[in-house]
């Protein structure tokens, strides 16, 4: 079972770091669902929509919008490989170049089971970070846990932008390239700072390995075609 729990880590400069636990061990799927959970809590949170989409009536020029940023997501996620994505950047703003705030989703995803494959006959002990936790789907009672934390962190509010959209960004690798996905040259300063929110199992952590390191470092900025 899932146990969540949502704490501040950290603040400096404008930017807040905030983690909830996930409990258990966290594929590409899990995070995608995550991350959508995410987005709909923030779209709550700066006004853009007015109840959770499961609650607006279909044909809704809202829900549409909503509903058309979120399958974007998705669809640019499905089917990935944890090495392709690294991270999700939600921005609140009146235009891609003028950003108001922005939301960081890093992609901290369970490596253990492609490493328990390549890991020979020896070992030191304090490299073996096997979790043995399962990695699924998130089923309904932990999306409602998730829910309530990220309620409690970003409870819906009036939009203090005139004009307000979403721009979904995503950092990785060139093969997220789409129709529906365009390189850009990053993500544009927030007026208001920053908000990164990670959602991980302690027990797996991503080992930066000088290969990751490398992937991280050449990874590009790519923006969702659709946006609210």
């Amino acid at each position: 079972q899932m146990v969540t729990s949502p704490e501040v880590v950290g603040r400096s400069k404008g930017v807040d770091n905030r983690s909830i636990c996930a409990g258990r061990c966290v594929c590409l799927h899990a995070f995608s669902q995550w991350a959508t959970l995410a987005l709909e809590s923030l779209l709550l949170h700066h006004g853009l929509l007015s109840a959770p989409l499961s609650l607006l009536e279909k044909g809704e020029k809202e829900t549409e919008g909503g509903e058309r940023v979120r399958e974007a997501l998705r669809r640019a996620i499905k089917g990935r490989r944890h090495e392709d994505v690294r991270e999700i950047v939600v921005c609140f703003g009146v235009s891609p170049l003028l950003v108001h705030r922005v939301y960081r989703l890093p992609v901290s995803v369970c490596c253990e089971e492609k490493r328990e494959e390549k890991r020979g006959e020896k070992e030191e002990e304090e490299e073996i970070t096997q979790c043995g936790s399962p990695c699924s789907a998130l089923n309904a009672a932990e999306q409602r846990k998730i829910n309530r934390h990220l309620f409690t962190m970003f409870p819906p509010e009036a939009s203090s932008i005139k004009m307000p959209r979403v721009y979904i960004v995503m950092r990785g690798s060139e093969s997220l390239l789409s129709e529906e996905v365009t390189e850009i040259d990053g993500v544009s300063r927030a007026k208001d700072g920053e908000i990164t929110i990670e959602w991980n199992h302690s027990e797996c952590g991503r080992r930066m390995k000088e290969e990751e390191v490398k992937r991280d470092d050449e990874s590009i900025h790519m923006r969702l075609k659709h946006f609210m």
